[in-house]
């Protein structure tokens, strides 16, 4: 959790809910150096959030786009129902962060999901 200085992905997602989760990525040959995240809803928001950071932190992109809400909802055990939504909030934040990282970075569509 917190603020990443030097994030070169960054992105701001809205829950259905309307629960939201800042993601900040340093990205560096292709791989999630380092990952922040500032969730602002309720606590199923806060660890989605913290378990998909940590997740993904120290894998190539193309790894972590591989990641699904799925993964999160198994990893803890299971989500109630109404909560399920969080775990998708946290993995499309990902997507957008990775995807302004690529937007910033000049990467053609066709080398997205391509080995960096």
């Amino acid at each position: 959790m917190g603020e990443l200085t030097s994030a070169n992905g960054l992105a701001v997602g809205v829950g259905s809910c309307g629960d939201t989760l800042a993601v900040q990525l340093r990205v560096g040959n292709g791989i999630i150096e380092d990952i922040k995240c500032l969730p602002h809803g309720c606590l199923y928001t806060v660890v989605c959030a913290s378990l998909m950071s940590e997740t993904v932190k120290g894998r190539r992109l193309d790894d972590a786009l591989n990641l699904q809400p799925e993964d999160i909802d198994r990893a803890l055990g299971g989500l109630p129902a109404d909560h399920q939504h969080c775990a998708r909030l946290a993995v499309n934040s990902l997507g957008e962060a990775i995807e302004d990282y690529y937007h910033r970075n000049g990467f053609p569509e066709e080398t997205k999901n391509a080995d960096l």
